[in-house]
């Protein structure tokens, strides 16, 4: 939220249950989002196989730009 108050960039907090991959998709689509912003934890790619990214299937399934941000630096 800090980085969306400096650049004073439009945002909404929702609070929703169930599939976290659908739920951003359907919220997106009811909020009419013009963009959707992601964090990655940067798992590979074989455990990103595995377990499933939500960041991929929110690709997949929007029809607005997705920006999925990488993990920062741990220092």
């Amino acid at each position: 939220k800090k980085g969306f108050f400096i650049f004073q960039l439009p945002f909404k907090t929702i609070y929703a249950y169930g599939p976290i991959g659908h739920v951003i998709c359907t919220a997106g689509k009811e909020q009419n989002a013009e963009c959707v912003i992601l964090g990655s934890r940067g798992l590979g790619a074989i455990r990103r196989t595995i377990l499933g990214s939500v960041c991929d299937y929110v690709t997949q399934h929007m029809s607005v730009p997705v920006l999925m941000v990488p993990p920062g630096d741990s220092r």
